[in-house]
């Protein structure tokens, strides 16, 4: 009942637009009041005063314009432009060649005034002053009146200012303007050939080709094309001779040659960088080495040119024999394209000589004093240094240490005296700096000194290599051999245990998986009664009292 009272009903129909159209006006000071009827005659009167020039005249009756607000001319049409291309015909009284010039030419006319202009394309070289040839007004026609559209059709000719152009095309908007406003278009034509153009293409058509060799030829065609070629030169066979690395630019505009030197680091030799300026280089070393005019009668087939020289072959340099041991891409194409050399004939030759074995100092034996680190120390440097830590290990791995008891051991190369057999000792690995100590504890009536039994020091090298022995090494069951003893790790710490089982990768031997694993394939190869056997004997924990975790 409640939901049906009026406070609660929200229930409204929408409610409708009421329209009513502004009838009070004023008028010079005056008001008025307008009437409706009165006033849409009144803008109907105006729209037919404003009505388009284009529709004046036109074939198409049924294009009637239902539109209560007139819209301007200039805002309607604003930026559409009708394009006509035409051309005329210029008379030539001078010329032989030709009596008559096509011009073409572009005709805009603009919807929004009814104005127009005509421009011709420029033309490279006509020799003619180009651009716009009509500036853009409303054009009178030859009877009264302007020009307008329907003046225009193509395939037709149209008088501007007693010059008549042929309308030959006109553009895609043009074309859909006329059809839309029911207009004739026209049948479009092609340009005409004026007799210059056609003489040009006979002219064409036959003409011949003439090879002049002029003396800038070689120039204009091969300027900065230049072929670079690697080469070598082994004076070693002279007093402190070596093998110098050169560079070989041969200029095809002109066929001179410049040589440049690879300043190699450490070679003990000035960086001069150019051995040869530009110049045509001779074939034969020349009689007159002195003046300005050094081999100026030569002939011009003494000096090198492209044709000898080529990867593999030598080159004379005023005395100095030039391996070319290898060049460019652009040289290689080039030999390719002129004188058809294959790929295997471009092949580089391998000058490169195997570097020289350096003796290498060979450290001597530990002397005793400290480490073998120091001694190795005395002989790199005059004045020893300290050797240097990791001190990223030492920041992560301070006060780690892995604890085990240790007992000596025996085998075919260590032997225990009788009262070393029952010793045990407490070996220490430092993950810190990889070093060990031994410390022996207090046993009663041993007749032993207890205490320290070996010195915190470096890991010893394992037997038979040059390794050091490593944390991975220290695992339960292991035997060490530490100065010609050989001590067998017998239990770890609880600490020790832990640590091993946290990092797996190191000390496979705790990973807990593999364990179980191995335990798993032991298992899955037993008889049903040794396997139930095994299941009665094995302990029991508080965790499992059944004794079978791995069961």
């Amino acid at each position: 009942m409640t939901d049906q009272l009026p406070p609660f009903s929200f229930c409204h129909s929408p409610e409708q637009p009421r329209r009513k159209s502004q009838n009070l006006n004023f008028a010079d000071g005056y008001p008025e009041v307008r009437d409706p009827e009165k006033r849409k005659k009144e803008r109907m009167a105006l729209l037919e005063n404003m009505k388009d020039y284009n529709y004046e005249g036109g074939a198409c009756g049924d294009c009637n314009i239902n539109t209560d607000t007139p819209t301007p001319k200039w805002l309607k049409y604003d930026r559409q432009v009708l394009r006509f291309f035409c051309y005329f015909k210029e008379p030539v009284n001078e010329r032989r060649e030709e009596n008559f010039r096509v011009r073409r030419c572009t005709i805009y006319f603009y919807l929004e005034d009814g104005s127009m202009h005509i421009s011709e394309p420029r033309e490279d070289n006509s020799g003619i002053v180009q651009g716009t040839f009509l500036k853009r007004h409303k054009v009178p026609k030859h009877g009264g009146g302007y020009i307008g559209i329907s003046n225009f059709k193509v395939g037709s000719d149209i008088t501007v200012y007693e010059r008549t152009f042929r309308i030959c095309s006109c553009d895609t908007f043009t074309k859909r303007y006329f059809m839309k406003r029911c207009y004739e278009i026209g049948k479009e034509e092609d340009f005409p050939d004026g007799p210059v153009s056609s003489f040009r293409e006979t002219l064409q058509r036959h003409r011949l080709k003439h090879h002049k060799d002029f003396a800038n030829r070689q120039f204009l065609e091969n300027d900065g094309k230049v072929l670079r070629f690697f080469a070598v030169w082994d004076d070693r066979f002279s007093v402190y001779g070596d093998r110098h690395p050169y560079v070989l630019h041969y200029f095809l505009a002109d066929d001179t040659i410049e040589i440049l030197e690879i300043n190699e680091r450490n070679s003990g030799r000035h960086n001069f960088p150019m051995l040869l300026k530009r110049n045509r280089l001779p074939r034969e070393l020349p009689s007159d080495l002195l003046g300005k005019n050094l081999g100026a009668n030569l002939a011009k087939s003494s000096y090198y040119n492209d044709s000898d020289l080529h990867v593999g072959s030598y080159v004379r340099v005023y005395g100095r024999d030039m391996l070319l041991h290898d060049c460019d891409e652009f040289t290689r194409n080039y030999y390719q394209k002129k004188w058809g050399v294959t790929d295997d004939m471009l092949e580089p030759v391998d000058v490169q000589e195997p570097a020289p074995v350096l003796p290498r100092m060979e450290m001597p034996p530990h002397n005793g004093f400290g480490t073998d680190i120091d001694t190795m120390q005395n002989c790199i440097s005059l004045i020893p240094k300290a050797p240097f830590k990791d001190f990223d290990k030492f920041f992560h791995q301070d006060g780690k240490v892995l604890c085990f008891s240790s007992r000596m051991a025996e085998d075919e190369t260590h032997k225990v005296s009788p009262p070393d057999r029952g010793r045990l000792f407490v070996f220490k690995f430092f993950l810190s700096d990889d070093t060990i100590s031994i410390y022996e504890p207090p046993t009663r009536n041993s007749g032993i000194v207890s205490g320290k039994f070996l010195s915190r020091e470096a890991a010893p090298k394992k037997p038979c290599t040059n390794k050091r022995y490593q944390p991975s090494d220290m695992i339960v069951g292991a035997k060490l051999v530490i100065h010609d003893r050989l001590f067998e790790l017998l239990q770890a710490d609880e600490w020790t245990l832990k640590y091993m089982e946290t990092h797996p990768d190191e000390f496979p031997l705790s990973d807990y998986e593999n364990v179980v694993k191995k335990v798993e394939s032991f298992l899955s190869k037993m008889p049903e009664d040794g396997l139930h056997h095994l299941k009665m004997n094995l302990p029991t924990t508080a965790n499992d009292p059944t004794g079978v975790c791995f069961l």
